[in-house]
């Protein structure tokens, strides 16, 4: 493998690398197929590790939010005791932390439906050598560097790359709260491959902006596609949507 090191590898894969060495490194992918592998592989451990990071991140939340909920019982108690005492200021409590918890419904229900993407695409990483470190800089969340690159990248793209550059530019879009890229980068999306994808993100996006018919309207066209990947979760997401 040319004496390449796992060390080079993952500089490239983190952005490090520039001017003749990343352009040296670009040509040993483009020659070599057990770099392209040794890449691929890398990107992967990144990734797996990415996602094992944020499973714990979502454990010590869940454990958290169980603790809080717990708390805010005994809380919500002992104002029902005092409540005689103090009902202008427990009524006045109760509708400011309403209107706080309807204001966040949107962001609250993103998060709980939002999970990142992996890798979609059995690309052929020969054809754009470069899309491994944009999709580095991605799954590392530096999402306005990825965007940039992906952007960069869609110009001379191969055809069948198209799709996954625009579904990946609209997740950053998404990230960045660019809400309206990216509606346009899912919209722009032609293969049924990840035609499926994009349109359960795009349903996040509404989500996000709580535009609630849309919503539905968009997971109501999930549902009646053929593709069923994201079938449960547009049911799902149907059942907590707002009347």
């Amino acid at each position: 493998m040319d004496n390449l090191t796992s060390e080079q590898i993952y500089a490239y894969l983190d952005g490090k690398l520039s001017g003749e060495e990343l352009l040296a490194f670009e040509q040993l992918m483009e020659q070599q197929a057990d770099i392209r592998l040794a890449v691929e592989q890398a990107l992967q451990t990144k990734v797996a590790a990415y996602q094992e990071g944020r499973r714990v991140e979502k454990e010590k939340l869940n454990a958290r939010w169980a603790t809080e909920d717990s708390s805010a019982n005994i809380r919500n108690l002992s104002l029902w005791k005092v409540a005689v005492a103090a009902g202008i200021a427990l009524l006045l409590l109760f509708a400011l932390f309403q209107f706080s918890s309807e204001s966040n419904q949107g962001q609250e229900m993103f998060l709980a439906f939002y999970e990142q993407p992996v890798s979609l695409s059995p690309r052929n990483v020969q054809e754009l050598p470069q899309l491994p470190g944009a999709h580095a800089l991605f799954h590392e969340e530096k999402y306005e560097e990825a965007a940039e690159e992906y952007i960069r990248l869609l110009d001379g793209a191969p055809a069948e790359l198209q799709d996954e550059i625009r579904f990946y530019l609209g997740i950053s879009s998404l990230q960045l709260d660019q809400l309206p890229e990216a509606i346009s980068a899912f919209n722009s999306l032609s293969s049924s491959y990840f035609g499926g994808a994009g349109a359960w993100y795009k349903a996040l996006v509404y989500v996000k902006q709580e535009s609630w018919q849309e919503a539905k309207e968009t997971c109501e066209d999930i549902l009646a596609s053929r593709d069923d990947t994201y079938h449960q979760q547009a049911r799902e997401l149907l059942e907590q949507l707002p009347n």
